[in-house]
């Protein structure tokens, strides 16, 4: 685990809500640690909206990873990229396909759905 204090990985997964909207989450993990730095809902997921997500987990008290694992999700785009890139963090893309890439974020993933979301019946983007 030599490298892991400098990696990050961030995602985004879905959510619907009782009435069928569609909501997306989108959060940043700290590899060493596999603490959940930053967690946010949108209704509109857009690169430039999820690079300000990476820049403010950052915030006053920690510095950006040297490493930022992501797959290829069409909503993380050159915006996002060039965001990242300026904090001085390299993008490491998954490969096509490969959801074991990115192994702590999809687990993440799996226990938010199972231990949380999976009890609860979401109204809206403020519920969850």
């Amino acid at each position: 685990m030599g490298h892991a204090k400098e990696i990050w990985a961030c995602d985004f997964f879905s959510v619907r809500t009782i009435c069928f909207q569609m909501l997306f989450v989108f959060f940043v993990m700290h590899h060493e640690t596999r603490q959940i730095l930053r967690v946010r809902v949108t209704q509109h997921p857009i690169a430039e909206w999820a690079a300000q997500q990476v820049v403010d987990a950052c915030g006053w008290d920690r510095d950006p990873p040297r490493y930022l694992i992501r797959d290829r999700d069409g909503r993380l785009g050159i915006e996002f990229d060039r965001r990242v890139q300026r904090l001085g963090v390299t993008g490491i893309r998954t490969p096509v396909r490969a959801p074991r890439a990115n192994a702590l974020a999809e687990r993440w993933i799996r226990s938010a759905r199972s231990e949380c979301l999976g009890h609860v019946v979401i109204l809206n983007e403020c519920h969850l």
